[in-house]
């Protein structure tokens, strides 16, 4: 994780999802900084664990290899397709 700056945000760099990733917020505390990237790449992380399709231990992974078999999920899940869906 690298932490920058440009204008007035800060910028978090990290690789999720075999792909360059950045986040852009404004905090002016350089303590306050680190703590937020710290939450941000880890929640990126979080979401990466549980929906990668490269992941065999994945929902995605679980579902696209459900040969058509219901699949139990999360109120999460459920709430991310659902929207999906729309």
């Amino acid at each position: 994780m690298k932490i920058g700056s440009r204008d007035s945000f800060r910028i978090v760099e990290f690789e999720a999802m075999a792909s360059p990733c950045e986040i852009f917020f404004e905090e002016k505390k350089q303590g306050k900084t680190e703590k937020i990237a710290a939450i941000l790449v880890e929640e990126a992380k979080r979401l990466e664990k549980k929906y990668s399709r490269y992941l065999p231990d994945s929902i995605v992974s679980q579902i696209n290899n459900s040969n058509g078999k219901t699949t139990d999920i999360d109120t999460e899940t459920y709430q991310l397709l659902n929207y999906a869906k729309t």
